[in-house]
């Protein structure tokens, strides 16, 4: 009986010990105690930097090492930081297949890296008592992109000396290099919208879309929405008292030297499968306005399938879009 009631309390006294065990925090990795870690921000495997496309030379802080030290020993050690970039293209492409994305390296002439790139690598050592090292890239001239096209820069990083990678990031670094147009940003939109077909289709104002660039002279119209579509390329609007989208319906704006919005597109097709096309309608002002950041423009949605006499305008839209901010700030 005695042995009994010993066997008992043992495994009381494990099955506590278990519980207490199990609520200590998560660590990172048993095998990081004790050692130094590198992480780097920001900390995403992928970023985007968006720059002004100027032709004048700036200055990206792409990635900022950091190396947490486990000890006072390890802060007098020395750690070796190699970032080998994808000169050919192989881990992009890898990407691309990974993300649908049609990402390019981003050519050698626009843009330079500090440290420099030599053999193909980048290479620096946080020594004694060294805790962070940002790696820049500088744009001598963001004007000569090519906004057909999207850049990126991609590394492989490995590590010697003192310290490991944190678990907590990758040590494949993609980071895309954008240089957006000035009609860039997140605007804030207000106006009216009739539909000719269906009287209870009413507009959704005031919204909040961004502008994203797609050219020099051309932004695409996304709304950023709440459930069942999250953010995508549409135009929301009210139908019987409740949030709804034209199907199929995306703009695409394109603007002249001088700001005039010169043509207006269904991002979906001209026509989409349902027939829906986008038009300026002349009437409007249809202009950006760069000391306001206002574009006010007017437009019709047609659609033959359900208006058949020509010009067969199903809806029009008047609009005033306010910027706000960039697309880019929190």
């Amino acid at each position: 009986m005695k042995t009994l009631c010993k066997i008992c309390a043992s495994v009381c006294v494990l099955l506590i010990a278990l519980v207490a065990v199990s609520c200590y925090p998560e660590q990172e990795s048993m095998g990081d105690v004790g050692q130094s870690l590198i992480r780097y921000t920001p900390g995403d495997q992928f970023a985007l930097m968006a720059i002004s496309p100027l032709a004048v030379p700036q200055n990206i802080d792409l990635i900022s090492f950091k190396r947490d030290v486990a000890n006072s020993t390890a802060l007098n050690q020395s750690t070796s930081v190699v970032m080998t970039l994808d000169a050919d293209g192989s881990l992009i492409k890898k990407y691309n297949a990974a993300n649908g994305t049609d990402f390019i390296a981003m050519p050698t002439d626009k843009y330079s890296i500090s440290p420099a790139v030599a053999s193909g690598k980048v290479s620096f050592t946080f020594g004694p008592g060294g805790i962070e090292k940002t790696i820049v890239v500088t744009v001598p001239n963001a004007s000569s992109f090519d906004f057909s096209k999207s850049y990126m820069l991609a590394f492989k990083v490995t590590i010697s000396g003192e310290g490991t990678f944190s678990k907590s990031v990758s040590d494949t670094i993609y980071r895309q290099i954008m240089a957006t147009n000035r009609l860039d940003g997140q605007y804030n939109v207000t106006g009216t919208l009739v539909d000719l077909a269906i009287g209870t289709i009413t507009g959704n104002y005031p919204m909040t879309v961004n502008l994203v660039t797609t050219g020099e002279h051309q932004v695409r119209f996304e709304e950023p929405a709440a459930d069942p579509w999250g953010s995508v390329i549409f135009h929301s609007i009210m139908s019987g008292g409740a949030m709804s989208v034209y199907g199929s319906f995306g703009l695409v704006v394109t603007f002249d030297a001088s700001n005039k919005a010169v043509s207006i597109v269904n991002y979906y097709g001209q026509p989409a499968g349902n027939t829906r096309s986008a038009e300026l309608d002349p009437s409007g002002v249809n202009k950006y306005d760069p000391v306001t950041k206002t574009i006010k423009i007017k437009y019709f949605m047609k659609q033959p399938s359900v208006v058949p006499i020509a010009p067969n305008i199903r809806t029009t839209f008047d609009e005033t879009w306010t910027y706000n901010k960039s697309r880019f700030e929190k």
